[in-house]
C-alpha cells in the first residue's frame, strides 16, 4: 500500500469513529422527546375510561389533537412521503394541507412508535423504526396501518426539526377494518 492509500484509509476510519464521539445521550433523548411530542400532537380521541396502566398505555390519554403542534415539528422546506399519497410533499404548506385533511377525516387517531433507533451525527439525527397507526374509533370501520418509518431531523434553535420524513406500509397483511388497539374504549360485546 502506498503512502497516499494509507493516509486515505486512516482518514476514513478516523472520520467514521469521530461520528460516534461527542454524541451525548442528551441529544438522543432530545430527539426522542421531539418524536414523543409528534405522537402527542397527532393523537386525538377519547382517553381511556379505565384507571391505572390503561391511562399510560393509551396514547389518547396524552393526546393533544394539535395540527399546529404537529406542524411545528417540520422545517419550512421539509419533505414528506406517506401512506396517504403516492408522491413526495415538499414544504410546510403541502405537508400541512395533507395533515389538515387527515385530521378532519379521522378525528380519532393514535400513533405508536415501535423499535425506535436514533442516531445523532452532530446537528443531524436519523430516527428509524416501526409504527402502528389507528384511524377512527368505530369497531367496524377503523383503519389500522402498520408501518416502517424514517425521520431525519436537524437541530435549529435548541429544537430538532424534521427535514425529511417517510412512512411506508409494511409489505404484509394489514389488520381488517374495525381492528382496535388494545386500550380501545369500545364496549365489550360480551354480556
Amino acid at each position: 500500500m502506498g503512502r497516499f492509500e494509507a493516509i486515505v484509509v486512516v482518514t476514513l476510519f478516523g472520520t467514521t469513529a469521530a461520528w460516534g464521539q461527542g454524541v451525548s445521550g442528551d441529544a438522543v433523548k432530545a430527539v426522542q422527546e421531539e418524536s414523543e411530542n409528534f405522537a402527542k400532537a397527532y393523537g386525538a380521541g377519547t382517553p381511556s375510561q379505565r384507571a391505572g396502566a390503561y391511562e399510560f398505555a393509551n396514547p389518547a390519554s396524552l393526546a393533544l389533537n394539535s395540527l399546529s403542534g404537529l406542524m411545528e415539528q417540520f422545517d419550512d422546506r421539509a419533505t414528506f412521503a406517506g401512506t396517504l399519497q403516492p408522491f413526495w410533499l415538499r414544504g410546510k404548506t403541502e405537508i400541512g394541507d395533507l395533515w389538515a385533511r387527515y385530521f378532519a377525516r379521522y378525528p380519532d387517531r393514535r400513533l405508536i412508535f415501535r423499535q425506535r433507533d436514533i442516531q445523532v451525527f452532530g446537528d443531524a439525527a436519523v430516527e428509524t423504526g416501526y409504527a402502528e397507526m389507528y384511524m377512527g374509533a368505530s369497531p367496524t370501520t377503523s383503519v389500522v396501518t402498520f408501518m416502517r418509518y424514517s425521520i431525519t431531523r436537524v437541530q435549529r434553535n435548541a429544537h430538532w426539526v424534521i427535514v425529511s420524513m417517510m412512512v411506508d406500509r409494511l409489505p404484509s397483511d394489514q389488520p381488517p377494518p374495525g381492528a382496535m388497539p388494545p386500550w380501545s374504549n369500545t364496549p365489550s360485546l360480551q354480556p
